[in-house]
């Protein structure tokens, strides 16, 4: 009927052709509801490709960092930019640089002549860091400033633990691991402490500092990243067993070893991970970078790596349970060589096996063994340049504390390269200085005692602590 009167609230149930329940207007949602939904389509579909993407960077940087991680990238960075590198004039950390290498193929040679003895007591394990006529050297409870020249103590600083790494030295700061888990940063003009940064494990070598970071290996098996100015932790990253310290950075790499025999590679300046290295032995020597290629001494011998490779997802695990089935006699081939593996060296048996890390140059590897031979290696291929007897008896020390030096004594620290020399540490208490490009032995000296740490130089001087106590500065 067209005169029917409209009900109010009715829900114009007849017009549209349905029928039941209808909300009144008043509680029915505002606009077109196919307007609504069209716009509510649009919305997901904007959507949906930013969080796929999102979704897609994160997985590929949770498996395998083509990008850093963006938090650390952009707020957990180092306020300054101090590095511990050495040059002619002064040995800023152990091995001389970042990269480990023990080598200044541009420093004055030294004559082979002791200019002077500093006690510094016997249960010192420490080297020295050398920079303007001044000697940084660890103890058991104190660092020590020492005037390299005259051997009069400058100033002592007691510290909270033994020290017995090489102090790292920056142009105004001095850094140290301890054995009662703390890294400690101290005025170098003074020995006032600047900071203190506690960790949760002890750490007993020698740190690395480079672009602002100071990095500490633990023997809890963490490397911590912390800011060289104020000591606060940037980040840290899990080796799985104690650090083999030091640890190098090269080529915006950090380069750790753990003691389990896994080498690992991650971005200095994030710590995000770039591969993993498996290796078949306990590693005691810390990784060498230089020429691209990482070395690390391993069961006696040297291998070389790339450093730029980079970790498949999912190789690692991989690599390990497939070794393991072989290993258990499954119908499995051999398992494939290690992660970018260049070469290995492995000595014969007359030549016996090495015992620390190579000094590194472009030209050659330089390495000393048990038998106390030295040994020269080509770095591109790791073939064999030469090979250099120890002493076959007694000879002359002419103008130093010893007259004997007895023949076939293991080399007992890296060697260490200064200009053209090759000079090479042996048990025997005797340091020789070779030409390491024509194999002329120069001089020797005896100290009477063997080295407790690794050679260090500055300014035409080599600095040799023994397990004696003493600090003997050759010129």
């Amino acid at each position: 009927m067209t005169g029917e009167p409209k009900v109010p609230g009715d829900s114009d149930e007849r017009s549209s052709g349905r029928t039941g329940f209808a909300a009144p207007r008043w509680a029915r949602p505002a606009g077109d509801p196919s307007a609504r939904g069209k716009w509510q389509t649009r919305l997901r579909r904007r959507l949906i490709w930013p969080v796929l993407v999102i979704l897609l960077l994160f997985a590929v940087w949770f498996n395998y960092p083509f990008m850093p991680n963006p938090w650390v990238a952009l707020f957990r960075q180092p306020s300054g930019d101090a590095s511990a590198v050495s040059t002619p004039e002064r040995w800023a950390m152990y091995g001389g640089s970042p990269q480990v290498a023990n080598s200044l193929s541009t420093a004055v040679a030294p004559e082979g002549v002791i200019d002077r003895v500093i006690e510094v007591g016997a249960e010192v394990r420490s080297a020295a860091a050398v920079d303007d006529g001044v000697a940084y050297i660890g103890g058991q409870s104190r660092i020590v400033a020492f005037d390299a020249t005259t051997g009069q103590q400058i100033w002592e600083r007691p510290i909270s633990g033994p020290a017995h790494g090489v102090p790292a030295i920056t142009e105004n700061s001095l850094y140290l691991g301890t054995l009662n888990k703390r890294v400690i940063a101290l005025d170098r003009s003074s020995g006032r402490t600047l900071w203190e940064y506690e960790g949760d494990s002890p750490f007993p070598g020698s740190v690395t500092v480079q672009g602002g970071i100071v990095y500490a290996g633990s023997r809890g098996g963490d490397v911590h990243a912390l800011d060289a100015e104020s000591g606060s932790r940037l980040w840290k990253v899990g080796l799985g067993s104690a650090a083999v310290t030091p640890v190098a950075v090269y080529d915006g790499k950090l380069l750790a070893a753990s003691n389990a025999g896994v080498l690992f590679i991650r971005h200095s300046g994030t710590g995000d991970k770039r591969a993993r290295i498996r290796t078949s032995a306990v590693l005691v020597a810390p990784p060498v970078a230089a020429n691209g290629r990482v070395y690390l001494l391993s069961e006696g011998g040297l291998m070389a790596f790339d450093a730029a490779i980079r970790e498949l997802p999912g190789r690692y695990p991989a690599e390990l349970i497939w070794a393991q089935l072989w290993i258990w006699h499954f119908p499995l081939p051999a398992p494939p060589e290690h992660s970018g593996l260049q070469w290995r060296m492995l000595p014969s048996d007359d030549m016996g096996v090495f015992l620390h890390h190579p000094a590194v140059t472009s030209e050659a590897l330089y390495l000393g063994t048990d038998t106390g031979e030295v040994v020269a290696l080509d770095p591109e291929g790791g073939s064999i340049l030469w090979r250099m007897p120890p002493p076959s008896g007694p000879r002359p020390a002419d103008g130093n504390l010893g007259q004997h030096i007895p023949g076939r004594s293991p080399v007992t620290a890296p060697p260490l390269v200064a200009g053209d020399l090759l000079i090479v540490a042996h048990q025997d208490g005797s340091i020789r200085a070779i030409n390491r490009f024509n194999r002329e032995e120069l001089w020797t000296v005896s100290l009477q005692s063997p080295l407790a740490a690794p050679l260090s130089y500055a300014a035409g001087k080599v600095y040799a602590h023994t397990q004696g106590g003493k600090l003997y500065v050759i010129r």
